[in-house]
């Protein structure tokens, strides 16, 4: 269907008219106003298939182009628009096939401060690309070059500082850093074909630091900065050591590679010595094969290796050092299940705890671990304690002071397949071995786990889950038993995210209400949805806390505590 001007006169899109582009009447009420006062037509209502063509409007009325600001080169960018639309606020001013005085005289909109103030900013910023483009490529006609040639008319009009003696050949250059000291002087080489070498003496400087040294030239730049660096590194007598010491082990590397295994192993040994002497005894740091060694030596006669090391001849590991390497750690779960280590730590770390540390509540946990065996400190680990393969789980019992900030782990149990008698039986020996340190326990605190419920059960006869029982070690006072909130809000929250209906709807009683007129409220996690998709491109966000992974969490981000919080914030109560 071809639409048709509605202005009087107008042959717009007619048979015998031109083809034009037309636009619908605007949708603001003050606007559509102004548009049928224009065109002058009386008892004129349009309806949403009234068209007005392009000739009644001005061209500045309409964009043909759209365009945007690339700040990194500092241009404007215009693309034409494959369909042109109206500014904001245009009104049809111009009635071709009228009498004159009924069109809008057309008035040119004034360019506003901040327009003009953005125009000029792009220009000098366009200009300031266009100078600094040019100095760049003044710049490198001065400074690069390709040729043996080009180089040396570079070196014409370069200045060099002047401690440097410059010697210059048929097929090379030579800078000289020429010094009274009794130590050789240094040379830095350009050949014809523009590699760049140094030497101290007849040995080649191959790297300073990081830097390498020899490469192809390019850049006056560069030349310059190896001379800076070279001179650096010989002007004082602990760079000249330094400088000493890279070459020999330059040297040693080069005869690492022409020589047999045997004396492969002597060559890293005098290279590792070489770059020892270069740094402080805090920074020394040994091959893991001489560490080995040195173990060994130690092993087989201390004073013998004591000797060894002061007599100042080799640079060998502090026995202490040795010690920690070789020494057998006691601390372990493996060692913890035997009756003279349980709870052997925290005994130790009682000591020096104030009284208001030792109220506290011991936590249970489960943690999942990778099955596997491994050889430490002279001891198999991984075993589980009720199994004789790998554990996959590890109950962990920390205790939490109610008073003050302490808090430490206690226990640790490897298991494969535990059941509620034998953690039963463990939570009662660390309650009564807590006791028994020191410490007063007011709680017991764990997940809601069929497991752990089970257990505390049994503390009290015949076995019934309460929130209390009697304490293991003093009948006569309370223990109470706590679900850990934050596992509740998480089976609150899946439960909830897992319903099927549209509304994703969860069901609750009216928990303030009477018990005789208890209502079954619904809210619905739906909306959270809608309210995050709501506010998400806002600036201003009440449920600023809100994330798709708090609302489409995976099988993983399930179990993530911050993921469930921000469910459960009083922002997103707010926000609701």
């Amino acid at each position: 269907m071809v639409y048709k001007c509605c202005v009087p006169r107008c042959r717009g899109n007619y048979g015998t008219g031109p083809k034009v582009m037309l636009f619908s009447f605007p949708k603001d009420a003050n606007l559509r106003w102004k548009w049928l006062s224009a065109i002058h037509r009386d008892n004129f209502q349009p309806t949403e298939h009234t068209k007005v063509c392009e000739l009644h409007f001005t061209e500045s009325d309409i964009c043909r182009h759209t365009e945007c600001y690339d700040e990194v080169k500092g241009t404007k960018l215009s693309v034409k628009l494959s369909r042109p639309r109206l500014r904001e606020g245009a009104v049809p001013s111009v009635l071709p096939g009228c009498p004159s005085y009924l069109s809008t005289p057309s008035t040119s909109s004034r360019e506003s401060p901040e327009e003009r103030r953005a125009r000029l900013d792009n220009e000098h910023l366009l200009q300031a690309i266009k100078d600094s483009i040019v100095t760049k490529t003044e710049y490198d006609s001065r400074k690069l070059f390709s040729t043996f040639e080009a180089f040396l008319q570079c070196l014409e009009r370069e200045t060099i500082p002047s401690e440097w003696t410059i010697v210059r050949r048929s097929d090379c250059v030579l800078f000289l850093l020429l010094t009274v000291l009794p130590a050789p002087s240094v040379s830095v080489v350009v050949t014809n074909d523009l590699q760049l070498s140094a030497y101290r003496s007849n040995t080649e400087i191959r790297k300073i630091g990081s830097r390498k040294i020899s490469h192809k030239l390019s850049n006056m730049n560069d030349l310059f900065t190896v001379l800076d660096k070279v001179k650096e590194l010989v002007s004082a007598k602990e760079n000249s050591l330094k400088i000493q010491c890279l070459l020999i082990q330059d040297i040693l590397n080069d005869m690492c590679s022409s020589v047999d295994e045997e004396k492969q192993k002597q060559i890293q040994f005098l290279s590792e010595q070489v770059k020892l002497l270069c740094s402080c005894e805090e920074n020394y740091r040994f091959n893991p094969h001489f560490s080995i060694f040195c173990c060994i030596l130690h092993s087989i006669s201390p004073h013998a290796y004591k000797f060894l090391r002061s007599s100042g001849n080799l640079i060998l590991p502090h026995p202490r050092t040795l010690q920690k390497i070789c020494s057998s750690y006691t601390n372990g779960p493996h060692n913890e299940q035997n009756e003279g280590a349980m709870l052997l730590y925290i005994k130790e770390r009682f000591k020096s705890l104030q009284e208001s540390d030792c109220t506290i509540s011991l936590m249970m946990d489960e943690i999942h671990i990778k099955p596997y065996f491994d050889y430490k400190g002279g001891n198999i680990v991984g075993a589980a304690f009720d199994s004789d393969k790998a554990a996959t789980t590890a109950y962990v019992f920390m205790v939490q002071s109610l008073l003050s900030s302490f808090k430490e782990v206690v226990h640790v149990l490897p298991v494969r397949n535990l059941v509620a008698e034998q953690l039963f039986l463990y939570v009662k020996k660390i309650l009564c071995g807590l006791y028994d340190i020191g410490f007063k326990v007011i709680c017991v605190v764990s997940d809601n786990n069929a497991l752990n419920r089970k257990s505390m059960a049994l503390f009290s006869s015949p076995p019934k889950l309460s929130i209390v029982y009697p304490r293991p070690a003093n009948p006569t006072q309370p223990l109470f038993f706590i679900i850990d909130y934050v596992h509740i809000l998480k089976c609150i929250r899946n439960y909830w995210v897992n319903q099927k209906d549209s509304q994703v709807l969860l069901k609750y009683p009216q928990f303030d209400g009477s018990s005789d007129d208890c209502q079954v409220l619904m809210a619905s996690f739906e909306a959270l949805r809608q309210l995050h998709k709501i506010e998400y491109n806002g600036l201003l966000k009440h449920s600023y806390g809100l994330s798709l992974k708090s609302l489409y969490p995976s099988s993983l981000e399930k179990q993530n505590v911050s993921l469930v919080l921000q469910v459960f914030s009083e922002y997103t109560a707010e926000a609701v």
